[in-house]
């Protein structure tokens, strides 16, 4: 599996983008990729003050110096923290979620904090960790924890579609030396119609048997394809995927949680992103969306 070649971090200078930026520069090292720091100047946010400051382009230009300067001090930090020799910065205006989605197509890793500075923006229209996810190109990692050490215990919720497997894949490129649990939860829905339509409990536990059973060896049959380099874990849950993804998650002791992600306008998607943004929303541990056409 190659390694990774371009890590960038995008920065809004909060609490989560700076644990991003470390964790980016940890990635970075253990691969010995370069590193970039991104920060978008939110043109939009401008433009609501344009007419309570009309005229004072100097503000303006006073907001993009102090960014800069606010960009150099971080990634000075960053090279100090002696990881990476070498931190690359690049400040430009625009619209973060379209700058980001564009210019993380040079990286081969974008990596952003959990949660920004606008926590009221955020509440109404959705973190930027969260609208990247939805569009995303490129894997994006999204931090919500000092990176300490490297990711040593990975969950992989699995459900053996190519997205699924795209996961995997990201995974093993990612945290070469982690171990991977992978996981595979199913739900029975048609239990109640089968007890309405006079089926016996006998049928339905060995219907209950035959579906875990089918699942278990599918699992097992992905497991094997991985081969030996990795160490990995396989189980096969009852239950609603999201919340069995948290749980186990936490019994593991997780660092991160990879998802896979199928691409935009398909129907899948409907049902792959809202577990997507479960896991934003809800899992403790980082979270990993990789989406099928980030195929490296």
């Amino acid at each position: 599996m190659d390694a990774l070649q371009h890590v960038l971090a995008a920065i809004d200078f909060s609490p989560d983008s700076r644990m991003a930026a470390r964790r980016a520069a940890r990635l970075a090292a253990a691969h010995g990729a370069a590193m970039g720091l991104l920060h978008v100047v939110d043109t939009g946010a401008w433009r609501g003050l344009r007419d309570l400051l009309a005229g004072k382009r100097d503000l303006h230009d006073a907001m993009v110096e102090q960014a800069r300067i606010q960009l150099a001090v971080l990634a000075q930090q960053i090279a100090d923290e002696g990881l990476v020799a070498a931190v690359h910065q690049d400040l430009c205006e625009g619209d973060p979620l379209q700058e980001l989605g564009r210019r993380s197509l040079a990286a081969d890793l974008l990596v952003v904090g959990a949660r920004g500075q606008h926590a009221l923006r955020e509440l109404a229209l959705g973190t930027l960790a969260d609208r990247l996810s939805r569009s995303a190109e490129r894997p994006l990692l999204v931090v919500r924890n000092e990176p300490d050490a490297d990711y040593a215990q990975v969950l992989v919720p699995v459900d053996f579609s190519d997205c699924s497997r795209e996961a995997v894949r990201a995974v093993q490129r990612i945290a070469p030396a982690a171990t991977l649990h992978l996981l595979h939860a199913y739900e029975l829905p048609e239990e109640g119609k089968l007890l309405m339509a006079g089926v016996s409990d006998e049928a339905l536990a060995e219907h209950r048997t035959r579906v875990r059973e089918e699942a278990q060896a599918a699992l097992d049959a992905l497991q094997a394809g991985l081969g030996g380099a990795t160490r990995t874990t396989a189980t096969v849950r009852q239950g609603d995927i999201r919340m069995v993804m948290l749980d186990e998650a936490r019994e593991r002791g997780c660092e991160l949680i990879a998802v896979g992600k199928q691409g935009q306008s398909r129907l899948g998607d409907l049902f792959l992103g809202s577990v997507t943004s479960w896991a934003l929303a809800h899992a403790q541990p980082d979270v990993l969306v990789v989406p099928f056409a980030a195929r490296s």
